[in-house]
């Protein structure tokens, strides 16, 4: 829930603040953003104490066109526009257990004001999402951690039948059901209730997919040796996890994962492999980090990864357990891949996210993909200018809109921005923040996110390299690159000529729409 503070005619809202319970011993990350302004005043720096620790907020004056619309041809318009901010709270692992006040210290161009904003607990133990009850593992070397949310009976008894085929048989399943409709949940528990390997547990409320699986982690007892993950629709063959496993263990590897078939929820094979086109990978951080390949359901790791996961970094975007374990085991130790489809992965309608297969590029069709961006930005500068110069253009009805190239383009770009590179910040910056023991290549590679202008010529390097290697990661890098220019490009804009445009031209034809 938003934070939303006045004070001296300050007023400050928090829409991503920090968690009220925190392990900072566990080396966490967290972003925080929000706005802040006075009519009256503008702002020269944030900076967010919690105790004596201070933490300056590196992005402040984002527009926020919403905020100033309320305040249109008033004195505060311009402070309203550019009152956004945004910065990752990295806690130091020394933070003490117990209640810390929390205060945003914000120096303005005419007082600087300390405005409270409540407090947090740092724990020294506990869980690390809602709360759970200890699993009992009794003598099983094994967990299988099955996330559900609302599953269809018939696909989600299948995979349990499945489970039970297993060859190997020394393991328990932690089922955590996210919430599912009452009806749902009570044939859930009916279907589990044959094996008692199986343990049942609801969460109080909804997590959502992300916080789902580390609900379930946080389950897993300390004196297992290996953990599983696994989804409530798709169907195991029966030497799955012991094939996984022999590999695991043969290549010393933290994780293993295999292949899988694809089907359709009428059991039809839609591919025999997950990787017909797209190159696998995993052993190179950097691809790794931008296009994952390990899938959650196709994976086997060591009760130790468990321990290096938990808490999982702030859910943005499209934030996915599997890439979070993935990066950790890479970056730690060694990925294997059993090169044989062990299970079938059912693609429908209900999969949060689906089977990707991205087309192998020759080198002519990433030329053309570089030159579409180069032209692409000389369009938007085109762009840009005409419509400074000249006003919006003008519709068949005389309505005066913004470029719709320029506003469209933009658009899309910042929103792969907020939603693409920020969740890769938080990933990397958490990843660096939590083992600062890590390898120089991995610390190269987390490096590429850290949200200044050399990001773009990293991720431009990226590319040539992975050009060179001849991975398939559906150019996400030049994806990402010109998101962040995008990002910057709005800043300025908004910054030097918003508010003159605005008033020209009205709100109706702001350049680039906020994302909210």
């Amino acid at each position: 829930m938003p934070i939303s503070v006045e004070q001296a005619g300050w007023q400050l809202q928090l829409d991503r603040a920090l968690p009220g319970r925190i392990h900072a011993h566990r080396g966490v990350c967290h972003l925080v953003e929000g706005y802040c302004f006075h009519p009256e005043s503008g702002i020269r720096s944030l900076e967010l104490r919690v105790g004596e620790f201070r933490f300056p907020l590196r992005w402040i004056h984002e527009p926020r066109e919403r905020l100033a619309e309320k305040f249109a041809g008033g004195e505060g318009e311009g402070n309203a526009l550019l009152s956004g901010f945004r910065g990752l709270v990295c806690l130091p692992r020394q933070l003490p257990a117990g209640a810390h006040e929390m205060v945003m210290e914000v120096r303005g161009t005419r007082e600087t004001v300390r405005i409270p904003l409540g407090s947090t607990q740092i724990v020294a133990e506990g869980p690390f999402t809602e709360p759970v009850e200890p699993a009992d593992s009794g003598d099983a070397s094994m967990v299988v951690c099955l996330a559900t949310y609302n599953p269809a009976p018939e696909p989600f008894r299948r995979q349990v039948e499945s489970l039970r085929a297993q060859t190997f048989t020394d393991w328990i399943c932690l089922v955590n059901d996210d919430g599912s409709d009452p009806e749902l949940y009570r044939q859930v528990e009916q279907i589990c209730a044959a094996d008692p390997r199986f343990q049942v547990r609801r969460n109080p409320r909804n997590l959502g997919y992300y916080h789902n699986f580390e609900a379930c982690l946080a389950r897993v007892p300390p004196g297992v040796r290996w953990v599983a993950f696994c989804d409530q629709d798709d169907f195991w063959y029966p030497e799955k996890l012991q094939r996984t496993l022999d590999a695991l263990e043969a290549q010393d590897a933290l994780l293993a994962y295999c292949d899988m078939r694809i089907t359709d929820p009428s059991g039809t094979v839609l591919a025999d492999t997950y990787w017909s086109r797209r190159r696998n990978n995993f052993t190179r951080l950097d691809s790794l980090i931008l296009a994952n390949t390990v899938t959650g359901a196709a994976s086997v790791f060591r009760r130790e990864l468990v321990d290096m996961m938990l808490p999982f970094p702030d859910r943005i975007g499209h934030a996915f357990h599997d890439h979070w374990a993935a990066c950790i085991a890479l970056a730690h130790g060694r990925l294997c891949y059993v090169d044989e489809p062990l299970y079938e992965y059912v693609q429908g309608d209900s999969n949060v996210i689906g089977h990707t297969d991205f087309a192998p590029r020759s080198l002519l069709s990433r030329g053309r993909s570089l030159l579409a961006v180069l032209a692409a930005g000389m369009h938007i500068l085109i762009a840009l200018v005409h419509t400074l110069l000249f006003g919006p253009d003008k519709n068949q009805a005389g309505e005066t809109s913004v470029h719709s190239s320029l506003a469209g383009l933009l658009t899309r770009l910042v929103e792969i921005h907020e939603q693409e590179y920020l969740r890769l910040e938080v990933t990397t910056r958490s990843l660096v923040h939590r083992f600062p023991g890590l390898a120089w290549s991995s610390r190269r590679a987390a490096a590429i996110y850290c949200g200044g202008w050399p990001t773009v010529w990293r991720l431009l390097w990226l590319h040539l390299a992975i050009v060179v290697r001849g991975e398939t990661t559906n150019d996400a890098e030049l994806r990402l690159a010109a998101a962040y220019l995008a990002f910057r490009v709005n800043r300025l804009i908004k910054r030097w000529w918003g508010l003159k445009f605005i008033r020209r031209y009205g709100y109706a034809h702001t350049l680039v729409w906020e994302n909210e």
